[in-house]
């Protein structure tokens, strides 16, 4: 009977300590997915500082370019 218990008290403690590492490994994920997202923020705040727009050399995308839009000037794009 000592044995039986023991065995059934192992069979928990592992389940136990299986469901800890699965939410520290699923926490861990979490904050890398988070990290992941910062540093492609990042890397695209580098990129716009670095190359800008073709089309004016403003501080944003060439897609998002204000000059897109009909009957803005160059010195109105810089200032938007």
């Amino acid at each position: 009977m000592a044995e039986y218990s023991q065995k059934c008290h192992n069979r928990i403690s592992i389940k136990t300590r299986s469901t800890e590492t699965s939410d520290g490994l699923a926490a861990i994920q979490d904050q890398l997915n988070k990290l992941r997202r910062e540093i492609k923020k990042v890397d695209e705040k580098v990129y716009v500082a670095q190359v800008g727009c073709e089309l004016c050399k403003g501080p944003h995308y060439t897609k998002d370019c204000p000059l897109k839009e009909e009957g803005k000037t160059l010195k109105e794009a810089h200032y938007t």
